[in-house]
């Protein structure tokens, strides 16, 4: 049984044999359905990426400006057109659409670096879009016990164990019995300790994964009367099977990896956001340019 302080008033513990945590596991979906993929075209790309991108084009539009608007009639005029000719310029490049035509030649190599540097965004944005549209992006429904709390989902927990105290601690909203998330669904996630949730796992890992923080436990041990002979005798047996490394070979045997079932949570398809640092180098090089 698990050991607690609780326990260990009545009862003298062996050493653990095996090491345990309370998590959860929660089924796996296609993130792809939900209403936040309405803006799905600004995924491919972090926030920071989206953001030294806008700059920089507005950098490019204003060294090209800079440098041809005492020679180039097409950036002049008054100050509101040449602001209007400095940002067109700048944010046209993304689809090579700039009519204005350069004359110095260092406009020119200022142009072709960043728009060599801007075919290499748009077609990682490209890609990553595609991949995000095509693929199926598995993740779990619940992420942390922090949505548990809003009431929106039940909780299945196993009957006659250490989790329904540790819940009803918790204040979250659960269902009868583990058994009622096997037979319908009815309920957002089951919490118990990782032995047996590995268990489920090793049969539906295809369906559900482990998630949220986990909650450190004492461990599984034998459980003698007080003052039992037999206690100091089995944790030595245990430390013996424990340093041989049986005691791993045992608890992966029937009980699966839990490294393994934990990570299975991203599921089998996941994309990466691309971010500044996947690009820096270029943007130094237009940038020195």
């Amino acid at each position: 049984m698990t050991i607690t302080a609780k326990r260990s008033e009545h009862v003298d513990f062996t050493m653990p044999f095996i090491a345990t945590s309370i998590t959860m596991i929660v089924p796996l979906h296609d993130q792809r359905s939900s209403n936040k993929w309405t803006w799905v075209f600004l995924k491919p790309l972090r926030y920071d990426l989206w953001l030294v991108s806008a700059a920089f084009f507005i950098f490019t539009g204003f060294v090209v400006w800079a440098i041809e608007r005492r020679d180039n009639e097409r950036f002049g005029g008054t100050q509101s057109s040449q602001a209007g000719t400095m940002l067109y310029f700048g944010f046209s490049t993304l689809v090579f659409t700039h009519n204005e035509k350069v004359k110095s030649n260092l406009s020119r190599l200022v142009v072709v670096v960043w728009v060599f540097v801007v075919l290499i965004l748009q077609s990682s944005y490209t890609a990553s879009l595609t991949s995000l549209l095509t693929v199926p992006q598995i993740g779990p429904t619940i992420v942390d016990y922090r949505t548990l709390l809003l009431g929106t989902e039940k909780v299945g927990i196993l009957n006659n164990s250490l989790t329904p105290q540790v819940i009803n601690q918790s204040g979250l909203p659960q269902a009868e019995s583990f058994q009622e998330a096997l037979l319908n669904g009815s309920i957002g996630t089951v919490i118990d300790e990782t032995p047996y949730l590995n268990i489920f796992l090793q049969t539906y890992r295809d369906n559900f994964t482990v998630t949220g923080q986990p909650n450190m436990t004492g461990g599984f041990a034998f459980a003698f009367p007080r003052g039992s002979p037999y206690v100091k005798d089995m944790s030595q047996a245990i430390l013996n099977l424990t340093e041989s490394g049986e005691m791993n070979r045992i608890e992966r045997k029937w009980l699966g990896d839990q490294d393994d079932h934990r990570s299975q949570g991203g599921g089998p398809f996941t994309t990466n956001h691309l971010n500044f640092s996947s690009f820096r180098s270029l943007f130094v090089i237009t940038g020195a340019t």
